[in-house]
């Protein structure tokens, strides 16, 4: 007997067939889809259409330069210069090293003003043009139009004003020209778009050639703080020559040529500066092609390791650079407040030798401290000569003899015995003094030097509780000296108190014109060169290596300008 099955339970069967038989089409279709596409309009979720978005985002972003091959030109023109030190940050506007002022400073960032790189004058920079009171208290800057920061913005005053009025702002670490600056400004005042008005509360002729160290930075960039880490510091944005282009921690720094620069664009298309410590390391990497530019040779190499084989690719670039090494002499110490000792002493320094010896030629003689090319000074002065005899008979006459016969001058049963300071680890120095202690124990004069570290050093400074000390200035093609030699001048150590020169130093100050600034300051010369409260030594002489593939290349005050060198391509 056959049982027939219920009639409900059949319907539920079919539509079960149905959907078994729909699912396996679908599954079906999705697999031929996979394989070979389809034109199905499936519907995406929420998901899927966020992903597609970054997905097709991520797609526009270009990519990174490094992937993209370098023309043969471009190669051609990268320039590669070795750097001694990795620096903390590149903003020249902060407390900073040489190595990092001298690769963001007139390269990525610019100054109002700027000296020319041959003749050490000031020329206008961002500043197209300004105008100096009669008093020397107001300075009025017009600003170049068309001016771009390398992000694009505009440069405009507001820039210089947010600019110049960080130097009264404590929390920012601002570098070393804020104590150049800061005693004479007073404020800062934005006339138009593309003028300012710069007011001090002192008169100082010398404010071009202190503003010249001074960048302009990005006011959009700085305006929640500037300090080492910010972002502006790091990744900086100027309006020179160069923009930053990339940075490898503890290994290189990049420059690119400003294509929208308001000035000429650099010839140089890549600026590339290598981290290398080692000096010798530096040379050797010149040699074999892997640089283009020696910045410094050192005393231990030159001149030995300019051979003819070096001279066939490279050529030398020599600049006598402002500053100088002296020795201080603390007037206010018994033996040499008489003026006839102190001039002994600097006539028993054979300054030639050192140079020849010590120095193997980076240094020259000087009679002052003015830099000669600037016009200041006195040009027809001549250095003290080295002169045993004339300095035995001016110690005679000062009363210094050896009375004891223990060959050793002295008075009122003092020995002539000169402590003198100086830095601990100045390797050159300590040569120097060397010979020099030789030659004053020739003529009965015992030198001892005392290495110090440079805190203990200051301190000994400031406190006058010091007999000499050897130091060095650093300082500018136009120089204010009344810091060093003024009576109330903060770095007057030695305590030099002469009412003349005061006055000349006071005059040399407020002169606006530099025709005036030479008389003026060759009376001050005059002054230090007779009354010699320091012995001027030398000062100093760079010589650069550089590939013979580049021209144009002046080596002055503010280092390389590379925005000026031309490149030989062999494809051009």
């Amino acid at each position: 007997m056959k049982i027939a099955p219920h009639k409900e339970s059949r319907s539920k069967t079919t539509a079960l067939g149905k959907r078994i038989c729909f699912f396996l089409l679908c599954m079906l279709l999705l697999t031929s889809c996979l394989k070979s596409g389809c034109d199905i309009d499936v519907p995406q979720t929420p998901y899927q259409e966020e992903m597609n978005k970054e997905r097709l985002l991520r797609s526009q972003i270009q990519k990174p330069d490094a992937a993209v091959p370098i023309s043969k030109e471009k190669k051609a023109r990268t320039v590669t210069v070795p750097m001694k030190r990795d620096p903390r940050h590149l903003n020249p506007a902060l407390k900073i090293g040489t190595w990092g002022y001298r690769i963001s400073m007139h390269n990525i960032f610019e100054s109002l003003v700027k000296r020319d790189p041959k003749t050490g004058k000031i020329i206008p920079g961002l500043a197209g043009s300004w105008t100096i009171s009669p008093d020397a208290k107001t300075y009025t800057f017009t600003l170049r139009p068309g001016v771009n920061w390398h992000d694009g913005k505009p440069f405009s005053a507001q820039d210089v004003r947010y600019s110049l009025s960080r130097v009264t702002d404590p929390r920012t670490p601002l570098g070393q020209f804020k104590e150049d600056f800061r005693p004479y400004y007073k404020r800062v005042d934005v006339v138009g778009p593309l003028e300012i008005r710069l007011v001090l509360g002192t008169a100082n002729a010398f404010l071009l050639d202190h503003l010249v160290e001074y960048p302009m930075v990005p006011q959009h960039i700085f305006s929640r703080g500037m300090y080492p880490g910010s972002r502006g510091s790091q990744h900086p944005i100027g309006t020179g020559p160069f923009r930053f282009e990339s940075r490898k921690k503890g290994s290189e720094i990049v420059l690119a040529s400003n294509q929208n620069y308001w000035g000429t664009v650099p010839h140089i298309q890549v600026l590339r500066f290598r981290l290398v410590e080692d000096w010798g390391k530096a040379l050797t990497d010149l040699k074999r092609g892997e640089l283009d530019v020696l910045p410094q040779m050192i005393r231990q190499h030159y001149p030995e390791q300019i051979t003819k084989r070096v001279k066939q690719n490279f050529n030398e670039v020599r600049f006598a650079a402002p500053g100088f090494s002296y020795i201080l002499w603390n007037t206010r110490h018994g033996m040499l407040r008489d003026f006839r000792v102190r001039r002994a002493f600097t006539m028993l320094t054979d300054r030639e030798r050192l140079v020849k010896e010590v120095h193997n030629g980076l240094a020259r003689v000087i009679a002052g401290p003015f830099w000669r090319p600037s016009g200041l000074g006195d040009p027809k002065l001549k250095p003290w000569p080295y002169d045993p005899i004339e300095a035995r008979n001016l110690l005679d006459k000062a009363g210094w003899r050896d009375r004891d016969g223990d060959k050793i001058r002295d008075k009122d049963e003092e020995p002539m015995r000169i402590v003198l300071m100086q830095p601990v680890g100045a390797d050159v120095l300590k040569d120097e003094l060397k010979i020099l202690s030789a030659e004053f124990a020739k003529s009965g004069i015992e030198l001892v030097s005392v290495p110090t570290d440079w805190p203990m050093m200051q301190r000994r400074l400031r406190s006058g509780r010091f007999m000499a000390a050897a130091l060095k200035w650093e300082g500018r093609p136009a120089e204010d000296f009344s810091p060093l030699f003024h009576s109330t001048g903060k770095q007057n150590f030695g305590v030099i108190a002469n009412l003349m020169l005061d006055r000349y130093l006071i005059r040399l100050r407020v002169t606006r014109k530099r025709s005036e600034r030479q008389p003026r300051s060759a009376q001050i010369e005059q002054i230090l060169h007779s009354y010699q409260p320091a012995t001027f030594l030398h000062a100093p002489v760079s010589v650069a290596l550089v590939h013979k593939r580049l021209s144009n290349v002046v080596l002055g005050p503010d280092w390389f300008n590379f925005a000026g060198i031309k490149v030989k391509v062999e494809t051009e």
